[in-house]
């Protein structure tokens, strides 16, 4: 009896360190720029709002705590913007955001805003997310390309 009592013990104390915490590697969410509006400036310089569109390609919603957007124009980086607004990616769908954004080189903005055709120019974001449950935190990185409108920093001072 002695003996099954520890080989049932051990099994259990086995099952249980198997099974352990399972972690979900996170991914499938696409973020791209939808538009770009101008806001008041402040003593850092250039601000604008991003409004950003999220893709969660996922089949559990996600919660996300913080992201850090970086934005090139013509492949070149032009601004970020560090967001600590949460936002809910519902499973399977999107959602929009607006973030305040840091033009750090404005002068290149304006310059190529206006000299783009329709003001449409080539973009790329690169995006580090961060989600945190509980005491479990899940980071991952985004990028992607498209064409955003600038006319609205046209005039922008």
């Amino acid at each position: 009896m002695k003996h099954f009592l520890t080989s049932f013990l051990f099994v259990v104390i086995s099952l249980f360190g198997i099974s352990g915490c399972a972690t979900i590697k996170m991914g499938g969410v696409v973020v791209s720029v939808a538009d770009i509006k101008p806001a008041d400036p402040s003593p850092q310089g250039m601000m604008a709002t991003l409004t950003i569109d999220y893709a969660n390609e996922n089949v559990v919603s996600i919660g996300i705590s913080q992201g850090i957007h970086k934005l090139y124009l013509n492949d070149t980086y032009v601004g970020s913007s560090v967001n600590v607004d949460p936002i809910g990616l519902p499973q399977m769908a999107t959602s929009k955001q607006s973030v305040p954004f840091h033009i750090e080189k404005a002068d290149y903005v304006r310059k190529l805003a206006a000299g783009a055709s329709n003001h449409a120019v080539p973009y790329r974001i690169v995006t580090h997310l961060r989600s945190y449950s509980g005491e479990d935190k899940v980071e991952f990185n985004t990028a992607n390309t498209g064409m955003i409108d600038l006319s609205p920093l046209v005039s922008a001072k």
